[in-house]
């Protein structure tokens, strides 16, 4: 499988084609791509708590999935807590996982969205999606704080197969929060129509998934 790693130290100042030139492609497994020997120890994966959009109730990982790493794999698996996730607490603890609000002992680091700027852990994998592969110019700070940190970035967006077919694709789910998502920020700006932000509000509810 081939995904892509942001390695460019110019990428704010160049353009799109400057920037996607400056990406290097390469084949790498989420647990090789850091220093760390693993011959003594166990792997450790964090699930980063969703912190930037407070709506968001999506995991990159399920339960099940934990329990299959735990129990198979002999991955330590370190969940950061969240009241909001679609799973709860005691689901991940039952699979095998930690909660703990630190995830600094983990090497590989996954979620959906975006990391905060100031949550991001030097020398550290991340996965997820970052919206930065079409110099997007609001995620730029971002992206020079990844570089920043010397974080390897794995962007959903950039696994592909040897035929450069996306792997992990946007589904029905996904347009329902991008929706979702729309609706609410939508709200924010009509918030002084108070009509419509109850609206807003009764129609983000029906569509909890």
């Amino acid at each position: 499988m081939h995904c892509m790693t942001h390695c460019s130290r110019s990428i704010r100042a160049a353009g799109r084609k400057q920037y996607i030139a400056g990406v290097a492609r390469a084949k790498i497994h989420p647990f090789s791509t850091t220093t760390q020997s693993f011959s003594n120890k166990k792997p450790v994966l964090g699930i980063a708590r969703e912190d930037v959009n407070l709506w968001e109730r999506r995991a990159p990982l399920s339960p099940n999935h934990v329990e299959t790493l735990v129990s198979r794999k002999g991955v330590r698996v370190l969940v950061q807590p969240s009241s909001r996730r679609a799973y709860s607490m005691a689901e991940y603890e039952s699979a095998g996982a930690i909660i703990d609000d630190d995830l600094s002992e983990a090497d590989v680091i996954v979620g959906v969205k975006k990391v905060a700027i100031e949550h991001l852990i030097p020398n550290k994998t991340y996965v997820f999606f970052s919206h930065t592969i079409k110099a997007q110019k609001d995620n730029m700070p971002l992206l020079d704080a990844i570089l920043e940190k010397n974080i390897c970035l794995v962007d959903y967006e950039k696994i592909v197969d040897d035929r450069g077919v996306r792997q992990v694709a946007f589904g029905q789910y996904a347009g329902i929060a991008g929706f979702y998502t729309t609706t609410l920020r939508s709200s924010d700006v009509a918030s002084s129509n108070m009509r419509g932000v109850v609206h807003s509000s009764r129609m983000c509810s029906s569509l909890e998934y």
